[in-house]
C-alpha cells in the first residue's frame, strides 16, 4: 500500500529538451550526460529542505489521526508518530510512524533503464566508464553474470552524494519486445 501524496511528487515529469548525439564518442557524451544530471538531481535535493506547512485543518486532522497514512496501520500508545511532508515543497502529507517516514526519504539515486543492457550495449558503456571514472574520480560497482555480461552497474559520484545505476530491462519482461 502506497499513499496517494497531496504535494508536488504527484505533479507531471519536467524533462528538459532530448539530447541527440551523433558522433565517434558518442558512449562518452551520453555517460557525461548522464553524470551531469545526477549532480543536478543531487543540486536540487540539496537545495531544497522547506520547512513543513501545515494548515489549521492539517493540524486537527494529525491530532486526531489514530492510523498511519502511510501503512495504514494503528498507532500504538508508545509509536513516535511524526508529521510527514514532502521535502520538495513543504506540503504536510499526513501522520505517520516515525519507521514509515524514514522509509520515504528522497532518493539519491538516478536509476537508467536500458532494453538489454546486458549484452551489445553495456560492454560499450563498460569500456568506456572506466575512462570516466578515473578522469573525474568516480566510485564503480557491478553486478557481474560473466565478464561481459551485466546486471547491474553503478556508478557513484562522492562528491555530490549521488549515484546512478544501470538496470537491463529485459530482466523485468516476462517475454520480448515483440510479444
Amino acid at each position: 500500500f502506497m499513499p496517494e501524496f497531496k504535494c508536488c511528487v504527484n505533479a507531471p515529469s519536467k524533462h528538459g529538451p532530448t539530447d541527440v548525439y551523433r558522433g565517434p564518442d558518442c558512449v562518452r557524451q551520453f555517460l557525461a550526460r548522464v553524470v551531469l544530471t545526477a549532480e543536478q538531481h543531487a543540486d536540487t535535493i540539496n537545495n531544497r529542505n522547506p520547512s513543513i506547512r501545515m494548515t489549521d485543518l492539517d493540524q486537527v486532522i494529525h491530532d486526531l489521526s489514530s492510523d498511519c497514512y502511510i501503512c495504514a496501520k494503528p498507532f500504538a500508545p508508545d509509536d513516535t508518530v511524526v508529521r510527514d511532508h514532502c521535502h520538495y515543497c513543504g506540503v504536510y502529507r499526513g501522520a505517520a510512524h516515525s519507521a514509515c517516514n524514514i522509509l520515504l526519504t528522497v532518493r539519491r539515486e538516478v536509476i537508467v533503464l536500458m532494453h538489454n543492457l546486458r549484452r551489445y550495449d553495456g560492454h560499450l558503456i563498460m569500456q568506456e566508464i572506466g575512462v570516466i571514472a578515473e578522469a573525474r574520480k568516480l566510485k564503480l560497482s557491478c553486478i557481474p553474470r560473466t565478464m561481459e555480461d551485466y546486471i547491474s552497474f553503478t556508478i557513484e559520484i562522492p562528491h555530490c552524494h549521488m549515484s546512478v545505476r544501470f538496470v537491463d530491462s529485459i530482466q523485468f519482461l516476462q517475454a520480448s519486445l515483440e510479444s
